[in-house]
């Protein structure tokens, strides 16, 4: 069982390791001194997950290159599904610092505030303002289009709560309910707070775990992180920093003029990147709040530009073309999926990545029957591909186990912690069951509903919580619900 363990850690390592080829190819390094010198350049040939891989591969150019200076990456898709792909795809190419920069559920819930996303936002937008910006930032046209705060409007709607400082509590919690807080007997979800006797209990958009503010009279006694689940510590912390914003208000900046100068702006498939952004503008519940992706792109000009797409259009200061290809999709019944994986994968060497460890077992056993096993030719690894591809110039296959065997996907999430059991499907669920969302607490599931997003119909779970509050989470995330186990 060990070997076992020890080969797909391997398999992951080699994986994560392959845009070292990629750098070393002198038309890619052309294209990273282009983008240096804050020139524009097309990568093409690219396809399915071979986005992420060649994002890897520029993210460590520059590092590589510039050693210690900080040249951070910002991928622009053209929607979230695209870029959540894309940012899952990262988890198996790249181990550089990724943070993701997400489209708010504007219209999908009745309190701003408790929007996930949102929260999300407001997160990344105060590390860069410290200067703490990570190496690679996933994020989309959609979410771009929506206004996020400004360094002065985070100045200027933040307030530092320390241990042994005197306060004024009244004068917060009349703070907290001029800016949308909302009071209740206990905290669940990001945007309450509580006030009983000396004890004062904050969830703000931004943070994973609510806040204990603990007071002796007028003076902090104490500050502690705590579990919504059970009310247990999880830390103490000296100092917090609550900030008060949401869609409407004190977001008229863009997130592009944050990021440091020297940046790179990666744009993946221009063309669909272009025409989700029109119709997102067009749809629109409240387009007030959208900037046009046409004064956006202006602000292209200021930085080094890349294309990503699977053939570039128009002319371009230096252009990259990979051999990569696409992996047609598989049919039939396990016998035919062996045939045609024997058939795609003839004199490559194939990568199967399984979501789980767990998972890798149950698709040996399926694939020990065809010849690319019977010549050690396939390799397994823990990770996420969500379009496999073929690299013929390096005789390698990516591919996932979603693909392979064309099942929905399931999406992981990196944020919170598991706060009940897992559910594998929605046939796990009935009306009324209590549920846990790790990022709003514990709710009731109300069955499944169909909404327009971005002018496609897509479907979503339907939680309720305290107050009779809303969220619609989609399908695609319900691994970010659990089934309450308390």
């Amino acid at each position: 069982m060990q070997q076992g363990v020890t080969a797909h850690a391997s398999a992951a390592d080699l994986l994560a390791e392959l845009h070292q080829r990629i750098v070393a190819n002198d038309s890619f390094r052309e294209s990273v001194d282009a983008l240096r010198h804050r020139k524009t350049v097309s990568i093409d040939g690219v396809w399915g997950s071979s986005c992420a891989l060649t994002l890897a591969s520029l993210v460590a150019s520059f590092q590589t290159d510039l050693g210690t200076q900080k040249t951070p990456v910002v991928a622009i898709c053209a929607d979230q599904k695209s870029a959540d792909d894309v940012f899952d795809d990262l988890d198996t190419f790249c181990r550089a610092s990724i943070q993701k920069f997400p489209a708010c559920q504007i219209g999908l819930t009745n309190q701003i505030a408790l929007d996930y996303e949102f929260g999300e936002r407001l997160r990344l937008v105060k590390e860069i303002v410290r200067e703490q910006v990570p190496d690679l930032i996933v994020t989309s046209a959609t979410a771009l289009m929506q206004g996020c705060p400004t360094a002065a409007d985070l100045s200027a709607n933040t307030r530092v709560l320390k241990v042994g400082e005197t306060i004024d509590l009244p004068g917060i919690v009349r703070w907290l309910l001029e800016n949308r807080f909302h009071q209740t007997s206990a905290v669940e979800l990001p945007g309450e707070f509580s006030h009983r006797g000396g004890i004062l209990d904050i969830f703000a958009a931004d943070w994973t775990y609510p806040v204990r503010v603990e007071l002796f009279d007028d003076e902090i006694e104490s500050l502690r992180q705590f579990d919504v689940a059970d009310q247990k510590s999880v830390e103490s912390i000296q100092q917090m920093e609550i900030s008060v914003a949401s869609v409407e208000q004190n977001c008229g900046g863009n997130f592009l003029d944050l990021i440091p100068e020297d940046s790179i702006i990666v744009v993946v498939d221009p063309a669909q990147v272009e025409s989700v952004a029109n119709q997102f503008s067009a749809r629109a519940v409240q387009p007030d709040h959208l900037q046009s992706y046409s004064d956006i792109s202006k602000r292209f000009g200021n930085f080094g530009v890349a294309t990503i797409d699977s053939l570039a259009a128009g002319s371009f200061e230096q252009q990259t073309r990979f051999d990569w290809e696409p992996i047609e999709k598989f049919r039939g019944d396990m016998d035919e999926i062996r045939s045609t994986l024997d058939q795609i994968a003839e004199g490559y060497e194939l990568f199967v990545v399984a979501r789980v460890e767990g998972e890798i077992q149950r698709v040996q056993e399926i694939l020990s029957k065809t010849k690319s096993a019977s010549r050690g030719m396939i390799h397994y690894a823990v990770g996420c591909v969500h379009q496999g591809f073929r690299w013929p110039s390096e005789k390698l296959i990516a591919l996932g186990c979603d693909q392979l065997f064309h099942r929905g996907e399931l999406r992981r999430t990196r944020r919170g912690q598991k706060l009940g059991k897992a559910i594998d499907s929605f046939v796990d669920l009935n009306d009324g069951d209590l549920v846990v969302h790790l990022a709003h607490g514990i709710g009731r599931y109300r069955g499944l509903k169909l909404l327009d997003k971005e002018g496609q119909k897509t479907e979503h779970l339907d939680l309720e919580f305290h107050g009779g509050t809303r969220i619609y989470v989609p399908a695609t995330k319900i691994d970010l619900v659990q089934k309450y186990i308390g």
